[in-house]
């Protein structure tokens, strides 16, 4: 089955199996909110891994999809709803890392992996184009200390609940 009919499946479920599927991943019963944002992440993701499946330049990518505004996820990368008005975390490649936190919420450990491979991959492209690295940065949309903020409210929250 493809990512694309894997979405199809679920938007054709019934709202005890949506809930179920949510509820499995974020380790709580989903508000309406949840069951919104959730939705929206597994589109995005599906237009976001067929873009890269056909060559396309991921990091000024754009999707018709908007992600809704979710105060913990967006305050989490401190976006704000000013920022996601103008389009910041709505479509774009941020979007995509807004969802990685959502789905890993129920494990911080695996959305630092996630965050790590992420960084690598911009510490090898920055080596390699460091003239360019600044400019992809904000065609992504992520902050130039992005892996910073992520790192510290992670740490943060992996403490406060020990």
């Amino acid at each position: 089955m493809s990512f694309g009919e894997l979405v199809m499946l679920y938007k054709l479920s019934g709202n005890q199996v949506k809930t179920d599927v949510i509820r499995h991943i974020i380790g709580e019963v989903p508000a309406e909110e949840d069951k919104e944002f959730f939705l929206k992440c597994v589109e995005i993701f599906n237009k976001f891994r067929n873009w890269a499946a056909h060559g396309g330049r991921m990091y000024n990518h754009r999707t018709r999809i908007e992600l809704p505004y979710l105060d913990m996820v967006h305050q989490l990368v401190q976006i704000s709803k000013e920022e996601y008005t103008t389009g910041t975390g709505k479509n774009d490649f941020v979007a995509v890392v807004l969802g990685m936190i959502y789905f890993y919420q129920k494990d911080p450990l695996d959305a630092l992996e996630f965050f790590i491979n992420l960084n690598t991959i911009m510490e090898e492209y920055q080596k390699k184009k460091p003239l360019e690295y600044e400019q992809v940065l904000v065609e992504l949309g992520l902050p130039p200390n992005y892996y910073k903020v992520i790192l510290e409210k992670y740490m943060y929250k992996r403490n406060s609940s020990i």
